[in-house]
């Protein structure tokens, strides 16, 4: 077959002209346009499809830090004090109705900032770490993040919470209410600063009201900025548990009296309690805090287990629609 590639024989070797001119000349065959396009879509899936493993295989504590920010923690009340230097008040950045602010350092050396919330209604420390853990998964650019939490007690009423202390991340640039009030400061609050301000705290109430987080406690004096001007929400709160979530962490009297009245004295309290839990599971805002089906059953399977031991040991008189088993 004749062609211009071969160097080892003449003998079906084109001439030095054809092969310059000619051949070169010659254009190849068009690919077809579907046929390219199916081929960048195949390739952009194929990234994406990457993107989404490798995201998938990292742990939950390296997210979090995907602002720059260590993962969440839980302090102790002495670790609060060294902090602080015992709340000495030279540390104190500012005082409001719900508490102080304290500037505190930890010890890995990280400039945090303090918040001492003195409780006025009584909470069981399980009603509020639930609270807190909800809170702890909230980041943002332009809400100031939780970086840890500390839930002190009253030594005679270890079960009632008395003072909760929140740690935030230092945002060094104070508040928009001082940059509004200082005529120094002020200055340096043109138009377009004061747009990109207001853009920032619209988009933090979005994110916050979005996830159905609507207790957020917005004043000009919760607005801090950084050192690039940038807002950020400072307090903001998400609703309190539901009676129902507070009655299964503070007693079983409470649960019980939510109860309709014509199954008092019909059920165990555990199987009861297990079977409100994995309920209240399923309706969670956040999809992944929502249990598999397999885990669904698994609890509706335990809760039958209890019940059924329950009534067995003689604390249920008569035989109420047969046994439960048959009814899952």
């Amino acid at each position: 077959m004749w062609n211009c590639l071969s160097n080892t024989t003449s003998k079906y070797q084109r001439s030095y002209s054809f092969c310059q001119k000619e051949a070169l000349a010659v254009k190849p065959p068009a690919r077809n346009q579907e046929e390219e396009s199916t081929l960048k879509l195949g390739i952009v899936l194929g990234i994406i499809g990457g993107i989404v493993a490798i995201l998938g295989h990292v742990p939950q504590p390296m997210r979090m830090t995907s602002f720059g920010l260590p993962p969440y923690s839980v302090f102790t009340l002495e670790e609060m004090e060294d902090a602080t230097d015992n709340f000495d008040p030279s540390n104190l950045v500012g005082e409001g109705s719900q508490g102080q602010l304290y500037k505190g350092w930890l010890r890995d050396g990280s400039v945090v900032l303090v918040k001492c919330l003195k409780l006025k209604q009584k909470r069981s420390p399980q009603a509020l770490q639930q609270h807190m853990e909800v809170i702890s998964k909230l980041r943002h650019r332009h809400l100031v993040s939780v970086l840890g939490h500390c839930i002190v007690t009253y030594q005679d009423h270890p079960s009632t919470a008395s003072t909760v202390f929140v740690v935030l991340e230092n945002i060094s640039n104070g508040s928009l209410k001082d940059h509004l009030i200082d005529w120094r400061k002020r200055d340096v609050l043109k138009w377009p600063q004061r747009m990109a301000i207001t853009m920032g705290i619209a988009r933090g109430i979005q994110y916050l009201h979005t996830g159905g987080i609507l207790g957020n406690d917005l004043k000009i004096d919760n607005i801090l900025l950084d050192e690039s001007l940038t807002a950020k929400i400072s307090s903001y709160n998400i609703n309190l548990p539901s009676k129902l979530e507070r009655s299964l962490a503070e007693s079983p009297s409470k649960l019980r009296d939510m109860i309709d009245p014509s199954m008092r004295g019909t059920f165990a309290y555990e199987s009861l309690k297990t079977v409100v839990q994995i309920t209240i599971n399923c309706l969670c805002r956040d999809p992944m805090g929502r249990p598999t089906v397999e885990d669904v059953l698994w609890h509706m399977q335990y809760s039958v287990q209890v019940q059924e031991g329950w009534s067995s040991s003689g604390n249920l008189s008569g035989n109420l629609s047969g046994n439960l088993s048959n009814k899952l």
